[in-house]
């Protein structure tokens, strides 16, 4: 099946492999649709470890709700943590986290096809970690 239009928010710096992610989605884009990516800049790595949220001593936990369409609107929530760990136990940064962002020349070597644009959409700050956001778009080739 293929869409006009395919939107990836905020993954791509989890995964192992961001270049196949892309790759895969972009053949799930039609001839002339559009393939989109939200995700961070580049920025300084982080610690070597992170404490997983909901990991702390307030049991919290907390989620990610990802649009899936599929010729009909619907959506689907998944629970997101940042390792299998829920007692607070720091879990290895690069487990969860393998990437510091990506730059224009990342983002273009991912996605081939026309048109390609890369700006910065807004900042972001979580737990007190600023980071810049980016909205990377391609126009699949007809």
């Amino acid at each position: 099946r293929t869409f006009d239009v395919v939107v990836c928010t905020l993954a791509l710096h989890h995964l192992a492999s961001p270049h196949s992610m892309a790759s895969i989605l972009l053949g799930h884009v039609a001839p002339g649709g559009h393939l989109v990516f939200l995700d961070f800049m580049v920025h300084d790595p982080l610690p070597d470890t992170l404490v997983p949220p909901g990991g702390g001593a307030d049991g919290h936990a907390h989620g990610h709700a990802h649009g899936h369409a599929h010729g009909h609107a619907h959506g689907h929530a998944h629970g997101h943590s940042h390792g299998d760990h829920h007692d607070g136990t720091p879990v290895p940064t690069k487990d969860v986290i393998p990437h510091n962002g990506f730059s224009e020349e990342d983002m273009r070597a991912m996605m081939p096809g026309e048109d390609f644009t890369y700006s910065k959409v807004f900042d972001f700050e979580m737990r007190g970690i600023k980071r810049e956001v980016f909205v990377a778009k391609v126009r699949k080739s007809i």
